[in-house]
């Protein structure tokens, strides 16, 4: 088994899939950032934007230009080009703004509110400004922009020698703006979604969950095989066939390699698909012309033995337990798909690790060509550690995006120091009740 490292490898389609098991919290952060915008937008009023234009010039105050002309030569055109930067700063200057509110109407409004509400740009590498003012009132709007446009020339002439701004377009119609409760709350939901997709890298980051086979190449496990995810049942027994059978394909050729016919099939946690990966390999080795035992030692929660017992009893419902030791041989029943089985383990914790059982079971190995042994996860119950002198090897069944890499790094170190061989790893892509899958396998098998 290779060493381990904590080196954190990130894969984006991990990544946007562990945001997609948070999507119900990035949906509330989202409707919960819109309904704060909209509350931030309570009180919002409309607005309104109008514009005008001017353009700056060289002349001075007796309408000439430097060389004493009425004709603009080029130093004239780039000292105009150099005078735009102060023009837009004296058009937005307390003195030319008091100017405009000291006027009949104007003189409750807040100095800073008109300050703030007014914006002067420059079109790029020439003397053409654009003076766009935002207020509520449209008309009003238009009648201080008008205002500001007479004032300003008048003030540039007082407070410079040369230079001054002549009026192309004055302002003429207010145009409605988009509401500011519309950016409240598309701001508010953006930082909802941005709020989502941070929790969900934090949970990718910080719940290091088995996502794909990397993880568990690094951390010496040969994958054997793998079952695909399946969301619809309409392929499903197809595939699920086609998995299955390269699973018992490579299973069989390396068992055989190494001499192993009594496997155990086990998980790090409950829940990521044992059984039903037990009984679908028993099924395909079967179809391979294998003899198989398929037996269940999962005493809390078996399964197998339950479907069995409903499917097809030997003795009806008569039998509580097992025989045991040397009858136990007489308890083995084939069942109608072709798979051997011994009833009753799961029963009431019947079963009991002890001399008599495990030399009755090796028995068995000449009769049989495999015996497979569903047992209880690892970091569940001491029970595979108890049979390590039953098994002779163990596979290890593991469900993306369920089990957490520090639980199979663990159960991977249990069965090192318990001196059980691991002869690989099963990627469980899904697992489905236990039910349906083996009914959809008896379908495809009758068909």
């Amino acid at each position: 088994m290779q060493d381990t490292n904590d080196e954190i490898e990130i894969y984006i389609p991990d990544l946007l899939h562990s945001i997609w098991e948070l999507r119900w919290i990035v949906l509330f952060l989202i409707t919960l950032g819109g309904i704060a915008g909209s509350i931030l937008s309570w009180d919002s009023t409309p607005s309104y934007e109008t514009r005008a234009s001017m353009i700056v010039n060289a002349r001075n105050i007796n309408d000439l230009y430097q060389n004493g002309s009425n004709v603009p030569r080029n130093e004239d055109i780039q000292m105009a080009r150099n005078l735009v930067k102060t023009v837009q700063l004296l058009a937005t200057s307390n003195r030319v703004l008091e100017i405009v509110l000291d006027e009949d109407g104007y003189s409750s409004i807040p100095l800073e509110e008109l300050k703030q509400n007014i914006s002067v740009t420059a079109e790029d590498d020439t003397a053409f400004l654009w003076l766009t003012l935002s207020w509520e009132n449209p008309q009003q709007a238009i009648d201080i922009l008008n205002h500001l446009m007479e004032v300003l020339p008048e003030v540039m002439l007082e407070v410079m020698d040369i230079g001054s701004v002549s009026v192309i377009d004055t302002a003429r119609q207010a145009q409605g703006v988009s509401s500011p409760s519309l950016r409240n709350v598309v701001i508010g939901m953006a930082i909802g979604l941005i709020t989502g997709s941070i929790l969900g890298i934090m949970y990718y980051l910080f719940v290091p969950k088995i996502r794909n086979n990397s993880p568990l190449e690094t951390l010496g496990i040969d994958i054997i095989g793998e079952i695909p995810y399946i969301e619809s049942t309409k392929h499903t027994v197809e595939e699920y066939q086609v998995a299955y059978g390269r699973l018992a394909a490579v299973f069989r050729y390396l068992t055989e390699k190494n001499k192993q016919q009594v496997v155990a099939v086990t998980s790090s946690i409950p829940r990521e698909g044992k059984s039903t990966v037990a009984y679908n390999l028993a099924l395909h080795l079967t179809e391979l012309g294998c003899k198989v035992l398929l037996l269940d030692f999962d005493f809390k929660k078996g399964v197998l033995y339950q479907f069995t017992r409903k499917i097809k009893p030997k003795d009806g419902d008569e039998r509580n337990e097992p025989r045991i030791g040397e009858k136990l041989r007489q308890q083995v029943e084939q069942m109608y798909n072709g798979i051997y089985t011994i009833q009753g383990f799961s029963q009431k914790n019947i079963f009991q690790v002890d001399n008599q059982i495990f030399p009755a079971i090796h028995s068995m190995k000449d009769t049989f060509n495999y015996i497979l042994i569903d047992t209880p996860p690892v970091g569940t119950l001491s029970d595979v550690q108890l049979m390590r002198g039953l098994m002779d090897s163990v596979i290890l069944v593991v469900r993306p995006d369920w089990v957490l890499r520090g639980a199979v790094e663990e159960s991977l170190e249990f069965l090192k120091k318990s001196g059980i061989p691991v002869t690989g790893g099963i990627v469980n892509g899904k697992t489905p009740l236990i039910g349906n899958a083996l009914k959809r396998n008896i379908q495809a098998r009758k068909s």
